[in-house]
C-alpha cells in the first residue's frame, strides 16, 4: 500500500508543471521581441558617416558645375548601395538588463544581424576598434529590464543605441501579447546625441 501511495505521489510531483519565475518570464518575452526591437531601433552608421568627398554640404550652386554633379552622383550611388547592403550587419550588445556575460548572443543571429558582446574588445569612445575588426559594424546597443503591467500583457523597455563618439539614440519600446506571442507595439525616440 505504501509503495502505491509513494509511487502516486512521486508521479503527481513530476506531473505538476513548474511555474515560471518572473526573470524566466521576462527573458522569454525578451527573446521573442529581441530581433524586432533591434530592427526598429538600429541606425546604419555608415550612412551617417557618408559625406561628399570635399566634406562640406551640397548647396544649390554646386549643381551648376558638371564636376560637382559627378561627385554628387557618385555619393548617391555609394549611399544607395549601402542602403541595400543589409546582410551580416554587426551589432555589439552591452551587458545590461536581460543580456549578461552568460548570454549566448549567437542564438539571436539572423541573415541580417550578427551580435557580439561589447566586452569582446576594449572600450573606445569612438568605436573605431569595432569598425576596424568588423567592416559592417553598426553600433552598440543596450537594453533595460522590461517593465510590465499587473496582468503582464503589456510591457515597456528602454533601448540605447550608440554609433560612436557623439552619435547615439535612445528609445522606449512598448510590447504587447497577441495570440500567445509578444510583439512590438510602438517605438518612441526619447533622446538623440
Amino acid at each position: 500500500m505504501y509503495k502505491i501511495t509513494f509511487t502516486l505521489l512521486l508521479l503527481l510531483a513530476f506531473a505538476c508543471e513548474r511555474s515560471m519565475t518572473f526573470r524566466e518570464f521576462e527573458q522569454d518575452v525578451f527573446d521573442q521581441v529581441f530581433i524586432d526591437v533591434v530592427d526598429a531601433t538600429y541606425r546604419d552608421k555608415r550612412l551617417t558617416e557618408l559625406f561628399p568627398e570635399d566634406d562640406r554640404r551640397i548647396s544649390k550652386e554646386d549643381f551648376n558645375s558638371i564636376e560637382k554633379q559627378i561627385k554628387i552622383s557618385r555619393y548617391r550611388v555609394i549611399r544607395d548601395s549601402l542602403r541595400n547592403d543589409t546582410l551580416d550587419l554587426v551589432i555589439a550588445v552591452s551587458n545590461k538588463g536581460n543580456i549578461n556575460e552568460k548570454s549566448d548572443l549567437r542564438r539571436y543571429d539572423t541573415r541580417k544581424f550578427r551580435f557580439k558582446k561589447y566586452s569582446e574588445l576594449p572600450v573606445e569612445s569612438n568605436l573605431d576598434n569595432w569598425s576596424d575588426k568588423y567592416p559592417k559594424f553598426m553600433g552598440v546597443m543596450s537594453f533595460s529590464d522590461i517593465r510590465f503591467n499587473k496582468e503582464k500583457s503589456v510591457g515597456e523597455l528602454d533601448v540605447s543605441y550608440s554609433c560612436g563618439g557623439k552619435c547615439g539614440f535612445g528609445f522606449t519600446v512598448s510590447v504587447y501579447k497577441s495570440h500567445g506571442s509578444w510583439r512590438v507595439k510602438k517605438v518612441v525616440q526619447t533622446w538623440i546625441a
